[in-house]
């Protein structure tokens, strides 16, 4: 109840946050006067898109050659004396030990074959060469869903922080499936590749293109303002006050958005680093609000 009285108060504190940028934003603007108001406009605008540019153009390759190493290393330290083949025997065993089928490593690895179908024709043969009977082709293709690819999916569960989503995976996809047998007969080091590959990398690719793009923008934003001081002639131009001042009131209002843009940007990194799931910054309390949620929607 406490958790819920004070995402409320803070769900109106994100839009006072708002309107406050909003409202200031324009004062200053038009107190500056149009023809700054609008260079400031422009700069920002090139900023936005210089930024996100960058951050689209660079997050790849930063992580792949900063980042992923690490990730990869972390992960094979935590995955320890992981063993996936020896998990997905001892459930083959479990399903189908009552039936008197036997499974053994070497048989877990020699039935993946080269893809998904190869892989549910070994397991009905298996099991027929076995038992003496024969278990259908969607008996064994839920072999796989349920037991193949649901402990390759809880070894990455297990060994990943919270707020990194692990959804369970399909090996429909021949590259998936290629990439998991690997991952399952080779050991931890390609265990770890896998799990990087495709429970972390768009995770945190999209943090490090959010950073970059919100230090791009910072960057070139203070560049822009130490520039704009340089422009004295501006001041001297004959335009009348009260329009030169309602013209930049609108361009402030303009640039009041950008703003928020930004704002909303680096929230939405702490909502996706906190797995939606840190006090006050989550979808639930955001949803809360009356004007932040509408600019948030359209970020």
């Amino acid at each position: 109840e406490r958790r819920i009285v004070l995402e409320t108060g803070f769900a109106y504190f994100f839009d006072i946050l708002t309107i406050v940028v909003i409202v200031s934003a324009i004062y200053m603007c038009g107190k500056q006067g149009f023809i700054k108001s609008i260079i400031t406009l422009v700069g920002y605008c090139i900023a936005v898109i210089v930024s996100v540019l960058a951050g689209n153009i660079l997050a790849p390759k930063i992580y792949d050659s900063a980042v992923k190493p690490e990730i990869i290393s972390v992960v094979n330290e935590q995955l320890g004396s992981a063993d996936v083949p020896y998990e997905i025997t001892h459930a083959l065993n479990n399903k189908y030990g009552k039936y008197g089928v036997k499974f053994e490593k070497s048989d877990v690895i020699n039935i993946l074959g080269n893809n998904k179908d190869e892989a549910a024709q070994n397991i009905i043969d298996h099991v027929y060469e076995k038992a003496g009977f024969t278990i259908t082709v969607e008996d064994a293709d839920g072999i796989i869903g349920s037991i193949f690819e649901e402990k390759v999916t809880d070894s990455a569960r297990e060994y990943l922080p919270a707020g990194i989503t692990v959804n369970k995976i399909s090996f429909d996809n021949e590259e998936a499936w290629n990439d998991a047998v690997s991952a399952i007969t080779g050991g931890t080091v390609k265990l770890s590749e896998f799990i990087e590959k495709y429970f972390v990398r768009d995770f945190a690719v999209s943090i490090v293109r959010l950073l970059i793009s919100i230090f791009s923008f910072t960057l070139l934003t203070i560049l822009m303002n130490v520039a704009l001081r340089f422009v004295t002639i501006i001041d001297k131009l004959p335009i009348i006050n009260a329009i030169n001042a309602f013209l930049g009131g609108v361009m402030g209002a303009i640039q009041g958005l950008i703003i928020m843009y930004i704002i909303i940007l680096a929230t939405k990194l702490i909502v996706t680093i906190g797995g939606d799931n840190m006090l006050v910054f989550n979808t639930e309390t955001i949803g809360m609000t009356y004007i932040f949620k509408i600019l948030y929607s359209l970020a």
